[in-house]
């Protein structure tokens, strides 16, 4: 899978003098990659200078209503980002029952001998809040579906959500190409970008997790047995 490339951060000086409704429309559109990636202070004053000149908020605006965060260190700062911490997996070794083959009075059968394995689990605090960004245009999908090792999980976008560390690392790595086109030449990859770009509000627990895997199965459960009774 191609990385993706690093994305230039947001600055102040970059917006504060636009007057113009559409010129701020196209920027924001061209760099809403950027927007959403942009330090919370860039990101407020962004969302009221869109929200003065053109007369409404948007979509995404409701990110900025979250409770202020609490102040960290440095370090801190970098546990909260799930990249910088293997997206919450960890590994141990373990003895394990594992079958192999192996010839018995001349036949070969299957036996199942101990030996010691790696396995990757998920931490206790590997789990983070999140919010998926809305659909940025009419043929996006209206939720989020990411699946990691047999679990699909559905999601709303632009409502807070705990997911566990490797879903965001299924959402990070899931990406599509961007192109440029110049006249009489062979189209090239300018870079890529996230198919479901997401923001990161806190670090959770596996407590908190399943808890709202519940609720949300509860919900679904729901809505579908209500739609079996209205057919």
């Amino acid at each position: 899978m191609p990385q993706t490339p690093e994305v230039k951060e947001l600055t102040v000086q970059e917006f504060h003098l636009f007057k113009n409704k559409e010129a701020l429309i196209k920027f924001e559109r061209e760099n809403r990659m950027r927007v959403l990636s942009a330090p919370l202070s860039t990101f407020e004053k962004f969302i009221h200078k869109y929200r003065n000149i053109v007369g409404e908020d948007l979509p995404y605006a409701t990110a900025i209503n979250q409770p202020a965060p609490i102040q960290r260190s440095k370090s801190e700062q970098k546990r909260v980002n799930p990249k910088d911490n293997n997206y919450g997996v960890q590994f141990r070794t373990i003895k394990k029952q594992v079958p192999v083959r192996r010839r018995v009075d001349g036949e070969l059968k299957t036996i199942f001998e101990e030996r010691e394995v790696t396995e990757g689990y998920i931490a206790d605090d590997g789990y983070w809040e999140v919010r998926f960004q809305p659909k940025a245009s009419p043929t996006d999908p209206n939720e989020v579906d990411l699946s990691v090792n047999g679990l699909c999980l559905h999601i709303q976008r632009d409502v807070p959500v705990i997911l566990p560390g490797p879903f965001l690392e299924c959402a990070d790595n899931g990406t599509y190409p961007v192109y440029i086109q110049l006249p009489n030449q062979p189209r090239k990859v300018t870079g890529y970008r996230m198919h479901f770009p997401y923001i990161v509000l806190r670090r959770c627990t596996r407590e908190e997790y399943e808890e709202g895997l519940n609720e949300g199965n509860r919900l679904t459960a729901e809505a579908r047995r209500l739609e079996e009774m209205a057919s």
